[in-house]
């Protein structure tokens, strides 16, 4: 600590300024373009930015999601109706996965269609901790521990 008031009271600019941009560089990654596969909607999903709620909806239960980080750890809540009907969270892992997938694409302005072969990398978590389902009266259906 001596020695950061020496350098800072000799005005020497360029360590003060190598310095400042050293302590500053190290905050947290907030932004993932990574992808993950989520069980729930049988589905790759983009992280996106960290603490942001995002929302997907698959065959009328509305997701709610919020990443922690961009391995794929989550918590995830979901609606049916307006109700709650299920709620837990997602540890993420590191190793990145690929999938290739064939898929069907129909030709603009023709009836041809042409196979595609699309390759994904992506994360994929697993279930963590305390799962909980409701029915859509709001009774507590069961609970997982993972």
């Amino acid at each position: 600590m001596e020695l950061l008031i020496k350098v800072f009271t000799k005005r020497n600019f360029a360590l003060q300024f190598l310095l400042i941009s050293i302590f500053s560089c190290n905050s947290p990654i907030d932004k993932c373009d990574d992808l993950i596969y989520i069980e729930e909607f049988g589905d790759y999903v983009p992280i996106g930015t960290l603490g942001d709620t995002v929302e997907n909806s698959t065959n009328g239960t509305i997701y709610k999601i919020v990443f922690t980080d961009c391995f794929g750890s989550m918590f995830l809540v979901g609606y049916a109706g307006g109700s709650k009907i299920l709620e837990g969270q997602y540890k993420g892992e590191s190793i990145l996965r690929i999938d290739s997938i064939y898929t069907i694409d129909h030709l603009a302005a023709t009836e041809a269609t042409e196979k595609i072969l699309r390759t994904y990398e992506y994360h994929r978590p697993a279930k963590t901790g305390t799962w909980k389902y409701w029915s859509q009266d709001g009774t507590l259906e069961k609970e997982e521990e993972y």
